[in-house]
């Protein structure tokens, strides 16, 4: 998060906030949290994000997520101290991105913001260190339980512009001037807390005024901490804020530039500092979030498109199989015709050929001891059989063919800017993909094209050589998986003797004994079983053309005709 928006935002919080009480405290995903407080008769929120790449804190412009909080311990610790607890002051420094909730009863909850270093600490009353969200490496002493709490110190290099005078800062870009670098970067580079937005309006503005870079900056930096200046975001004019706004062709400003905005653009500003905040970085996360759910998307369906690439090499070996079926019925034909003038030479038997007009003989493979008829029998249901053959195997290829290319086409298109999310999501269906997005119901259609990519019934993993494992969820959900996704030749695992997931290891290459991608497909059978606490499990494994379902059973029900035992520790692949 920038440091001078920060700044706007840390003083409308404590302005508005100074006085409420907590009232919940809910972690809506892995990186987000959610502060709910009351105020009179008002209630107000706070969103936190702990994204290491992109950590923010402003108001929420979309709502929290259905259900209750995520189970985090960091969370339920929170929970447990404060709530009910009155919010004093919000604190922060002007120089780092870090700040604290001051509570009356002289916790504090530190929120620190540094891009790679986000965290959440808990301060008892005596200014330890109660919890902490995550525990760094890099900081284990100064967040080790019991400690006394000590905030992140800035970089010793670094200049603070808070504490310098104007003079100050113009000498220090003067000097670097002299060893070749730009005002700008003398400013975005060397002094701490002034990002690259902040760096370019004070040049723009000292180009224009004539005035010291050094001078502009103070100017600035006083009108933030007073809060005469406010963030801005200057967007595309027909942007729907804060609904949809694209953030590649957007910028926010910790103020407002001394200018008009570009063609096509206009300035947006929220109710307060958070409120524009909030518009801004949560549509950062939704469009890192598009991006990410595109390129998971886009992996699955290379291995989709690659999976059906073999399929068509392996039809074209099945169709090179069935060459000349015709062959079988002359073979019958001669031998039946030819029984009494039929030689044995070697392994076939020689009888004139009713179709050479010259009288000639022909060798018909007919193995030693089978009568004469019955190989002919044999040789007719061989015709039939490679008739059948050729025409199914020649409709699959045409078939395999014309998805593969529907395959790699949706992967190129995958990332087009056309392609909004409903679009992918009946692609994926019309494909018949083994993953979808939230199913498009009336009731929840908006909600379900924001929410991310999920597999229909089936869990997906992948083995340390690159082998897709999928599990199931449920009776019909294994049921679905073992006998509509599943091919006759892949492994089919189960936890021996208990309820569990049906598991299924791909097994594209047709392989007639696995690799070691089994191991890791048994310790997910494991894993998804009731032997998910123990230490070991005992797990089947078999090809999934040996997998049956009694007639009248259960969804999820099956019987083994054969199968191989092997003892794993239940997990999930690394």
């Amino acid at each position: 998060m920038d440091n001078l928006v920060l700044v706007t935002v840390a003083r409308a919080l404590d302005q508005g906030l100074a006085g409420a009480v907590l009232e919940e405290f809910r972690q809506d995903s892995r990186d987000r949290f959610r502060f709910r407080w009351s105020l009179a008769d008002r209630v107000l929120s706070t969103a936190v994000s702990m994204r290491p790449e992109a950590p923010w804190i402003a108001r929420p412009c979309k709502r929290a997520a259905s259900g209750a909080s995520l189970p985090g311990s960091f969370a339920a610790v929170c929970r447990r101290t404060l709530l009910g607890a009155r919010l004093r002051e919000v604190r922060k420094p002007t120089t780092d991105r870090w700040l604290e909730f001051r509570f009356a009863d002289e916790r504090r909850l530190v929120i620190e913001l540094a891009v790679h270093g986000a965290n959440l600490v808990l301060v008892d009353r005596a200014g330890c260190v109660a919890e902490s969200l995550r525990n760094p490496r890099s900081a284990a002493v100064r967040l080790a339980a019991g400690s006394l709490y000590a905030p992140p110190t800035p970089p010793a290099s670094l200049t603070d512009p808070f504490a310098c005078s104007a003079d100050e800062i113009d000498a220090q870009l003067t000097e670097l001037g002299s060893q070749g670098e730009s005002p700008f970067e003398g400013i975005r580079r060397h002094l701490f807390g002034v990002g690259t937005p902040a760096a370019n309006l004070v040049c723009e503005e000292a180009l224009r005024s004539g005035e010291s870079h050094g001078r502009r900056l103070t100017l600035r930096l006083d009108g933030l901490i007073s809060g005469e200046l406010i963030p801005v975001i200057e967007a595309p004019e027909d942007s729907a804020i804060p609904r949809a706004m694209d953030v590649s062709s957007s910028q926010l400003w910790p103020w407002q530039p001394k200018r008009a905005p570009r063609e096509g653009q206009a300035w947006f500003s929220g109710s307060d500092p958070t409120e524009t905040a909030g518009w801004w970085y949560e549509s950062v996360d939704a469009q890192r979030d598009r991006k990410a759910r595109r390129q998971t998307l886009a992996r699955i369906v290379s291995r989709e498109a690659a999976r059906t690439r073999q399929a068509v090499k392996r039809c074209e070996a099945d169709l090179r199989g069935f060459k000349d079926p015709d062959r079988y019925r002359r073979w019958a034909e001669a031998l039946l015709a030819g029984l009494s003038r039929a030689v044995r030479v070697g392994e076939g038997v020689q009888v004139p050929d009713p179709e050479n007009p010259d009288g000639g003989d022909l060798v018909v493979p007919v193995p030693p001891g089978r009568a004469l008829p019955k190989a002919a029998e044999i040789l007719f249901g061989r015709h039939r059989r490679a008739l059948r053959g050729s025409k199914r195997a020649r409709e699959r290829l045409d078939g395999l063919v014309v998805r593969a290319a529907d395959l790699e086409q949706f992967e190129e298109r995958l990332f087009e800017p056309g392609w909004d999310e409903q679009r992918i999501t009946e692609q994926i269906r019309r494909l018949r993909l083994p993953i979808a997005l939230e199913p498009d119901t009336r009731s929840g259609r908006e909600a379900s094209r924001r929410a991310p990519p999920r597999i229909e019934g089936v869990r997906v993993y992948y083995a340390s050589t690159g082998e897709m494992i999928l599990a199931g969820k449920g009776g019909r959900e294994n049921h679905r998986l073992t006998f509509k996704l599943a091919a006759p030749h892949d492994f089919w695992l189960h936890a021996l003797g208990v309820p569990g997931a049906h598991v299924i290891l791909r097994n594209d290459h047709r392989e007639r004994r696995p690799g070691p991608a089994l191991l890791e497909a048994a310790a997910v059978a494991a894993y998804h079983s009731e032997f998910s606490k123990e230490s070991a499990a005992d797990v089947q494994w078999t090809l999934r053309k040996n997998v049956r379902k009694p007639r009248g059973a259960a969804p999820g029900t099956v019987t083994l005709k054969r199968f191989e035992t092997l003892r794993v520790k239940p997990r999930l692949p690394g």
